[in-house]
């Protein structure tokens, strides 16, 4: 009776280390219990999400902002083009004009505003007035009448205006100097209209497309050049919620992988952008990362438009409840 007992209890403790061992098997990998039942990331894991699409950060139609005729062009299709380069330029003739009389009206201002000429001569005009008056008047307290009573008046007219004209000297400085300062503006504003009619482009980039050549009338708005950026492209696609969710993805680094005439190319970058909206299921969404193309032979490897498989590197899974 013991025997059988005994052989009784040693199979169930089999039986019992082998539904362990299977509980066990079955968790992910990556994981272990906790106390209250919850599986907890022990390592980890990278997300692959397969098949992610390729697509330009930023671009540019590069328009127009002036009315004219496009007179310069110096571009083509695939040209490599900085940021604020100078591309084409319509007609600025008329602009240019209006700048060039702004800055001769300007330059004469300011010789008025600084030059003291007219002041100095107004006040030596006053003190020789003054002088010649005070004599009239020094020669009638010693002589009565020795000066006429009207050739008094009239130099202490003399005298008065020196004093007019000095003030008048002052305030034509300051008029000049005002003056002076509204060309400087008028000087602005044309420059102004004359870099409006350059064609520049936003971006480091490449010229994807040419809209207008030389010669063809540009209207305010139309696009001239269409300038795309390729050292840096965006990769998205979506990720499973039930897995991970999007505070645990942002920032993250990622390897995005290309198949290129049939060999393996990668690509570094970091999620940058995690949609907080789920896709009409509630199981998926939008997870958006930045990566540094590169060159080969000259020419850039990744293209917008195709598709790539990414690795979200260091992603640490959801707690799931152990069954």
């Amino acid at each position: 009776m013991k025997t059988k007992t005994a052989s009784i209890l040693a199979a169930v403790a089999i039986g019992a280390v082998t539904l362990a061992a299977v509980a066990i098997a079955q968790q992910p990998k990556g994981v272990a219990s906790r106390d209250d039942g919850y599986l907890l990331p022990t390592t980890a894991l990278d997300v692959d999400v397969p098949r992610y699409r390729v697509a330009l950060i930023h671009e540019a139609q590069v328009p127009g902002q002036e009315p004219g005729v496009l007179v310069e062009l110096n571009v083509v299709e695939g040209q490599q083009v900085k940021a604020r380069e100078v591309l084409g330029k319509i007609d600025d003739s008329q602009p240019g004009m209006a700048r060039q009389i702004a800055w001769e009206e300007h330059q004469a201002a300011k010789e008025k505003a600084e030059n003291e000429v007219d002041v100095l001569y107004a006040r030596k005009a006053t003190e020789l007035a003054k002088v010649e008056y005070d004599k009239s008047v020094k020669a009638n307290e010693k002589t009565r009448g020795a000066v006429a009573d009207i050739e008094m008046r009239r130099q202490y007219l003399t005298w008065e205006r020196g004093q007019l004209e000095t003030k008048r000297a002052i305030s034509e400085k300051k008029i000049a100097a005002f003056t002076a300062a509204a060309k400087q503006f008028e000087i602005q504003a044309a420059t102004e209209a004359v870099n409006r009619r350059q064609i520049t482009s936003p971006v480091d980039g490449v010229v994807a497309q040419v809209h207008l050549h030389k010669g063809e009338w540009v209207k305010p708005g139309d696009a001239v050049l269409h300038v795309v950026q390729l050292d840096r492209l965006k990769v998205e696609g979506e990720v499973e919620t039930e897995r991970y969710s999007p505070g645990q993805l942002i920032n993250r680094p990622v390897t995005v992988e290309a198949t290129l005439q049939g060999r393996k190319v990668q690509f570094e970058g970091r999620i940058t952008f995690v949609r907080p909206l789920l896709d009409g299921r509630g199981k998926t969404y939008v997870v958006k990362a930045e990566v540094d193309n590169r060159k080969e032979d000259g020419h850039w490897l990744l293209f917008p438009g195709s598709y790539v498989d990414m690795t979200i590197n260091g992603a640490q899974p959801r707690l799931t409840k152990a069954e």
